[in-house]
């Protein structure tokens, strides 16, 4: 059987460490992941003229973490947190690509900045900092990503539950978090304080988002959630 080709969204920059020019750059657990749960990853570039070849020839899209939030006026909101960093094109091209991807019911997986960008394009809003608007909540910002430290709780009758079971301990990196009480998607997963970690759309084949790093492939849990994605893909 053939191997469902996945691609993974790159990101892109003017200049940095790696070289004085602009080049795309990302982790490779990402790779790793959907390589080791049976699909092709393809890094795609930031590219606004190629989107509709990327739909046709990609049998599934996983939208990763990235070093950028979306802009508060996305959701209604005329307040900009001091914390909130912005990146216009890379954030055009996320929205326009998952869109035709959601538009032709093709599977995507939506990773930390990826969950909340499903959710803000579904009328969802977001916490811009989970530390200023959530001053119960514990943590989110753990810089060691190895380290499960949350527990979740998974909704029942949703696909993430029917892939992890009904809690999960995970890691934290982030410093926003989906709000409650708006947007077409269910809530899929929430922490003991509060703090949404998990959405998905129930109208499409396979459109989740979840706020942790699975790609870590810390427990086997993650890897289950992988290989959910995989078989969608390969269907």
């Amino acid at each position: 059987m053939k191997k469902p080709v996945i691609g993974i969204v790159l990101d892109k920059e003017p200049k940095g460490d790696y070289s004085i020019y602009p080049y795309y750059v990302l982790r490779q657990d990402y790779f790793t992941a959907v390589n080791r749960a049976g699909g092709v990853p393809i890094g795609v570039p930031v590219s606004g003229d190629n989107i509709e070849d990327y739909v046709s020839m990609l049998d599934g899209l996983l939208l990763p973490g990235g070093d950028y939030d979306i802009p508060p006026s996305f959701y209604g909101s005329k307040e900009i947190h001091e914390s909130v960093v912005m990146k216009p094109e890379r954030l055009a091209f996320d929205m326009n690509l998952a869109q035709q991807f959601m538009d032709a019911d093709k599977p995507l997986l939506g990773i930390c900045l990826g969950e909340q960008l499903l959710a803000v394009m579904r009328g969802g809003a977001l916490h811009q900092d989970i530390g200023a608007e959530l001053p119960e909540a514990e943590d989110h910002y753990i810089e060691d990503r190895l380290r499960p430290v949350h527990e979740l709780t998974m909704t029942p009758g949703t696909k993430l539950y029917n892939i992890l079971g009904p809690k999960l301990l995970v890691n934290s990196h982030h410093h926003q978090s989906v709000k409650a009480g708006r947007g077409d998607f269910v809530i899929a997963a929430i922490t003991k304080d509060g703090v949404i970690e998990a959405i998905e759309m129930p109208d499409k084949k396979f459109c989740l988002g979840v706020q942790w790093h699975p790609e870590h492939l810390v427990l086997p849990e993650e890897h289950a959630l992988f290989r959910a994605f995989i078989a969608a893909c390969q269907d």
